[in-house]
Parts: structure tokens; C-alpha cells; sequence
């Protein structure tokens, strides 16, 4: 027998953030991706083809064998391009496998971070003001004095 007198009602409060089902960055993640690439194929130079989810979220290579690869990147909340994203730095890892197994040259490449709202990084902004060799080492320089002023995150 329960006694009413001690019986307590636990409500439990629902979960605003977590909706089973829901995915709302992943679809802004995914129509970004298509968002990006019908704009990269209405500019398009004759001869050119543009692929998704091959090389990267998009890609554009031109009859010239230049390629232009885009991560996209959709931010609800955080900027997956300041310097300590992990979406920033698995980004360029995966730039640097590509060259290295022979699928791009640096060379003939373009590589673009392409984010859905305006946001801003020390560290991307450096690389993305690189233009020739020297640019590029100096942007690797300055990413290593960046990042050597802050302590492993523990995992």
C-alpha cells in the first residue's frame, strides 16, 4: 500500500536539447554541401566537372588539371575554423593526405574552407593569405608559435 502523505512525483523535464531523431546540424552540413556545389557548377569554366563527397565535400577540376577543393563547414553555434576546431585541423590533415598519396599536387590546387556564416581564425587567416612558398612557411611558422602557447587538452 503507498502512502499518498509520502509519496513523492519526480517530474522529469524534457530535454531541449536533445530530440531523438533530430539531426539539424547534419542537414545544414549536407544542403551546404549541395548549396556549394550548384554554385561552383553555374561558374564553371567549359570543360570543367565538379564532383561531391570524392576527393572532398566538393570539387571542381578544370580542363587545365587545377582542382579546387572545398570543405564546407555549417556553424550553428561553434567556429570550426578558430584555432584549436577540431574541424579545422582534421580539415588540414586531410588536405595534407591527399598530397601526399599523390591525389592533388599543391601546385595545382586550391584549397577552399567554405563557411556558412561569416567567422573568423588566426590561424586560417594566415594560411589563407598564402600565395606563393615563402607565404606558406611563414603560415606554418605562426600556426606552430599559435598553438605552442596552449597546453594539451586532455582527453
Amino acid at each position: 500500500m503507498i502512502n499518498e502523505k509520502n509519496s513523492k512525483t519526480i517530474k522529469k523535464e524534457k530535454s531541449k536539447s536533445s530530440i531523438p531523431g533530430a539531426a539539424p546540424g547534419q542537414a545544414l552540413s549536407y544542403s551546404l554541401q549541395y548549396t556549394r556545389l550548384t554554385a561552383m557548377l553555374l561558374i564553371a569554366e567549359p570543360g570543367s566537372w565538379c564532383s561531391l563527397e570524392v576527393l572532398d565535400d566538393v570539387v571542381e577540376e578544370k580542363n587545365t588539371g587545377v582542382k579546387h577543393l572545398v570543405q564546407s563547414k555549417s556553424t550553428l553555434g561553434s567556429n570550426p575554423i578558430s584555432d584549436r576546431a577540431k574541424s579545422l585541423w582534421k580539415t588540414l590533415f586531410n588536405w595534407l593526405h591527399l598530397v601526399e598519396n599523390g591525389h592533388v599536387e599543391p601546385d595545382q590546387t586550391i584549397f577552399e574552407i567554405y563557411v556558412s556564416r561569416s567567422v573568423d581564425g588566426d590561424i586560417a587567416s594566415v594560411f589563407s593569405g598564402t600565395r606563393n612558398d615563402a607565404d606558406a612557411l611563414a603560415a606554418l611558422q605562426k600556426a606552430r608559435e599559435s598553438i605552442s602557447k596552449y597546453p594539451p587538452e586532455k582527453t
